[in-house]
């Protein structure tokens, strides 16, 4: 990080949402009850909100958000006194392994419930009725699985289990309680035709009586009274998203009798609607969805709906994206939002923009914490070569108010790369060198010493208006908003001397395939370097600078190009665990 009130309900929309006093028989008001509950996992870290997305109090994690490990899946015991949760352990490269662990309701003591070996995935963690024991699922090692195990740790058994021997492709996730213990839902992913289909099976916790309850569905999750069954579908088939092998469908929100009979859809839009909780009154499903902006890779947010598909709602608006909520079970809290459709949320933005501050050779620019709709949602800075950052999000809750996403890729000019796109020009623009490739959406600016890519994606994309529109509002770091003119374009002056030698080559030979074949320069860089020295005559203001030798490959010196400055696809990366959101997400943009 994919578009996802009536009797009581509005009756609580006014009383726990408005602060309007209930007025009691003896003629005096009561106070407004106390709101539920909600947990859920954002940035690596478990947090608690009320029930209308105010009172956000950390409970788990550093001040900043992680990128690679961390802590998930948050899941309160009946009595609401304790949390389950998820913590995914990092080698520094990459995830190694993931526990369950348990904690105090305010986060006092952890302790780990699970342990296993290496390589092996222990998540989605659900209390049984009671608060005795827990169900979840387990990937690791040649097998997928449902457990239970006592809340002490003992008696730990598998309920159902396949090995990957049999079926490569196909897990286990998502254990789900009926409200009596009896029973378990669970989903079953497997690969049909380039596609994963789930489906929602039902077993006995002892492991009898296994049967199918839903196609295409996942994510149970049973209602207080036991009689319906709120679930992620995919039968809708709406939009897909896919890695380099395989391609999922993404999900709507259900809600189904108990038996798997008619299922009514609750949300209708292009993005992933996932992990719904019942609140414990059973008048509100609190779930995630990336439904404001479905093109970003970390976008998801907190929604409240009521289980007919009124009042649909954000609970929380901000960067790093917010997943798998669970509700505290009190029957007597206050579970109604504060309002329903765009109840204005400031968004929250975490990301920080200094960490680009340490690069060497130049100035990074950037457009701020939040650049119109779009918010700051990742910045990655190597400090001898390039920074990047990102705005992947939207603030907005209606997705037609929605931006597309801006990427800067920023590198210094003595890395090169700056004729290597197709149909160059070359216009200057507050001072500094602009430079169109053919590509819509996609430009780049020589401003000092820095070379800065723009790439705009999404399907609110429409021209190189509005990248040009991005380069109007650069500033450094630390400026809340643009000032003047930017700094006037270095160019390396091996770049000027390469840009004579193909101009003079072109006046001797007559043809651009001449001096591709006499210079050994591609006619794509010929093409573009006679475009860009006519256009360096026509415009001037360009200090030439001298750059060192690029080392070998191996060699200390310089880094190596980032991907942008090589053209170079930035391949997906599919999440180990299930659920945690879309499963598919791109690194390295």
């Amino acid at each position: 990080m994919r578009e996802r009130a009536r009797g009581l309900g509005a009756a609580l929309v006014v009383a726990a949402g408005l602060g309007a006093g209930v007025v009691a028989s003896g003629g005096t008001a009561e106070a407004d009850p106390a709101l539920a509950r909600i947990a859920f996992s954002s940035g690596g870290r478990i947090f608690t909100i009320d029930a209308d997305g105010s009172n956000r109090v950390q409970l788990t994690g550093g001040p900043r958000p992680r990128s690679e490990g961390g802590d998930y899946y948050p899941v309160f015991s009946p009595d609401g006194a304790r949390l389950a949760f998820v913590r995914v352990f990092n080698d520094g490269d990459s995830d190694v392994g993931a526990r369950i662990y348990l904690m105090d309701a305010d986060g006092s003591n952890q302790e780990r419930l699970t342990g296993g070996r290496r390589e092996v995935y222990e998540f989605n963690p659900q209390w049984a009725p009671g608060g005795q024991s827990l169900a979840f699922a387990r990937i690791g090692h040649g097998s997928s699985a449902i457990f239970v195990i006592r809340s002490d740790g003992s008696h730990r058994y598998a309920v159902v289990k396949r090995r990957f021997a049999a079926d490569p492709f196909a897990f286990l996730s998502e254990p789900a309680w009926d409200p009596d213990g009896s029973r378990l839902a669970y989903t079953r992913t497997a690969l049909g035709e380039s596609f994963y289909r789930p489906s929602l099976q039902l077993v006995d916790r002892n492991g009898a009586n296994k049967k199918r309850m839903a196609r295409n569905a996942s994510a149970a999750a049973w209602s207080p009274d036991g009689a319906r069954v709120a679930f992620a579908s995919t039968r809708d088939e709406n939009g897909t998203d896919c890695d380099s092998d395989f391609c999922s469908f993404k999900t709507e929100l259900y809600v189904m009798d108990a038996e798997g009979t008619d299922p009514i859809r609750l949300t209708h839009n292009k993005g992933y609607d996932y992990s719904p909780d019942w609140s414990a009154d059973g008048q509100h499903l609190v779930f995630a969805s990336d439904r404001n902006f479905p093109s970003g890779n970390d976008s998801a947010e907190l929604y409240s709906i009521e289980p007919d598909g009124s009042c649909l709602t954000w609970l929380t608006n901000g960067s790093p994206a917010s997943f798998t909520p669970d509700w505290q079970p009190d029957p007597l809290a206050g579970t109604a939002p504060s309002g329903c459709g765009a109840v204005s949320r400031r968004p929250l933005v975490e990301a920080r923009g200094r960490k680009a501050g340490r690069v060497k050779h130049f100035k990074p620019l950037w457009l701020g914490k939040r650049y119109r709709s779009m918010l700051l949602t990742d910045v990655v800075a190597q400090p001898r070569g390039w920074a990047d950052f990102a705005y992947d999000d939207c603030g907005r809750f209606d997705p037609r108010d929605c931006g597309p996403s801006v990427f800067l890729s920023e590198r210094w000019v003595c890395s090169g790369g700056l004729l290597g796109f197709p149909q160059l020009r070359v216009r200057m623009r507050r001072g500094a060198l602009m430079s169109l490739a053919r590509r819509r959406g996609w430009l780049t600016v020589n401003s000092g010493a820095a070379q800065i890519d723009i790439d705009l994606d999404g399907p609110h994309r429409r021209g190189r208006h509005q990248a040009m529109g991005v380069v109007d509002e650069l500033r450094h770091l630390g400026e809340s908003s643009p000032t003047g003119r930017l700094a006037r374009a270095q160019l390396p002056r091996r770049l000027l001397r390469q840009l004579r030698r193909i101009e003079s080559a072109h006046e001797r030979l007559g043809s651009i395939m001449a001096v591709h074949q006499e210079l050994g320069i591609s006619s794509l860089r010929v093409r573009n370097g006679l475009r860009f020295a006519d256009a360096l005559r026509r415009l001037g203001r360009v200090k030439a600078v001298g750059c060192p030798r690029l080392p070998h490959r191996g060699q200390r010196g310089l880094p190596s190009p980032h991907p942008l400055a090589t053209g170079a696809a930035a391949a997906p990366a599919v999440r180990k665990i299930p659920g945690v959101g879309p499963r598919v997400t791109r690194k390295g943009r």
